[in-house]
């Protein structure tokens, strides 16, 4: 009877401590649903027992109808509390004033505080439509990516029931993805995006969401085959330090010198322009690049050709009395003790985003004419 007794005072104990944790859990879920009722990346991550219809709800309520101008009509995503919409930069007008409509009607100003064509993502302060002094609370989401061990993604189109969809095949293309147009009769390459997620979705999409409350990419591209429609999603995970940097400046508009000053193209950028050339009687190709025809230096077709990775200026880089000259290659930037090998654009224009004011870094490049190597400081 004793050893019984025992037993079951093992089980007592473990029962009680079940009930513990489980009291523990729900109350934190219930604080999180309670006290932060914007926070739907904070509530889906602790509990999500949603179904992706309830989810993608949630989700039309962080995303907003954009009006830029007469005709304009896009879609930017809420990614902060006060209100900063997160969009694709090609869609917007800089010169044309920003409104932006929630799903519940409610009318919003907006001002552009970001817009970055190497990132082609663009983001929209809301300011309240009678006081602009008033701090917004809004629901809102955070920015992730797509992940190895999460298969369950939501493709959300325009704010109707019918738009929520669950996306399929999910990934990263690795390749570079061009858009075209048209220049005197000719296709050239209008914009590159060297990281895209490629997914497959039953409707329209302009957003696509995880389900534990995060965006992961807004659709700038599609392409119709054999199998249906595959759209194609700017990532968003790597603006996070970024979007940071921006929502510090409290309204003011983010501009970066040292980015501005970037002119060329990566490896993989220029694979693209290499499908659209003129080829003269001569031999030498022409790329349509920064709105001319360019005649492509012969030491890049080489470098491509033997499958080195780096990023070519076009023009000089220019920064206080520091010059990096035209024709040169970036091959590595090294920023507080750690050096980054330059593979894309992205890898490079983060890495200048990143860093602050009295801050150095170091840019090896090499001079294509001559073959020389050289690293300069450039103090930020």
């Amino acid at each position: 009877m004793e050893k019984k007794g025992g037993v079951w005072r093992i089980l007592l104990i473990i029962g009680i401590v079940i009930v513990a944790v489980l009291l523990c859990y729900f109350s934190v879920v219930l604080y999180f649903y309670c006290t932060k009722t914007n926070d739907i990346s904070s509530k889906l991550s602790l509990f999500n027992l949603f179904s992706d219809e309830q989810v993608g709800e949630m989700y039309q309520d962080v995303s907003y109808e954009i009006k830029n101008g007469e005709d304009d009509t896009y879609y930017g995503v809420n990614v902060n509390e006060n209100g900063y919409l997160l969009t694709v930069a090609h869609n917007v007008d800089e010169n044309e004033e920003f409104l932006a409509f929630s799903k519940n009607g409610t009318v919003f100003n907006g001002e552009l505080v970001f817009c970055d064509d190497n990132y082609n993502l663009a983001v929209i302060k809301l300011y309240d439509l009678q006081d602009s002094e008033k701090v917004l609370s809004l629901p809102y989401v955070r920015l992730s990516g797509v992940s190895f061990f999460n298969s369950s993604y939501i493709s959300i189109g325009k704010t109707s029931d019918e738009e929520i969809s669950t996306a399929t095949n999910v990934d990263y293309t690795y390749q570079a993805i061009s858009l075209t147009t048209q220049h005197d009769g000719i296709d050239v390459v209008d914009s590159i995006y060297t990281n895209a997620i490629m997914f497959e979705s039953e409707n329209d999409s302009y957003g696509l969401f995880d389900k534990r409350g995060n965006l992961v990419g807004l659709t700038y591209a599609y392409a119709d085959t054999s199998e249906g429609r595959e759209y194609f999603a700017i990532p968003v995970d790597l603006f996070d330090n970024t979007l940071n940097k921006i929502i510090s400046l409290n309204g003011e508009r983010l501009q970066n010198a040292l980015v501005n000053s970037l002119h060329g193209y990566d490896m993989f950028e220029f694979e693209q322009y290499l499908s659209y050339p003129i080829s003269e009687s001569s031999g030498v190709d022409q790329i349509f690049f920064d709105g001319a025809w360019q005649i492509v230096d012969e030491n890049v077709h080489s470098y491509y050709a033997s499958g080195l990775d780096g990023f070519y200026l076009t023009e000089n880089l220019t920064y206080n009395e520091t010059v990096i000259p035209k024709g040169s290659m970036i091959q590595s930037v090294t920023y507080n003790n750690f050096s980054y090998q330059i593979t894309v654009r992205l890898d490079l224009v983060d890495l200048l985003y990143q860093s602050n004011a009295g801050e150095t870094l170091t840019i090896t490049y090499t001079n294509m004419q001559t073959g020389e190597q050289t690293e300069t400081q450039i103090l930020v």
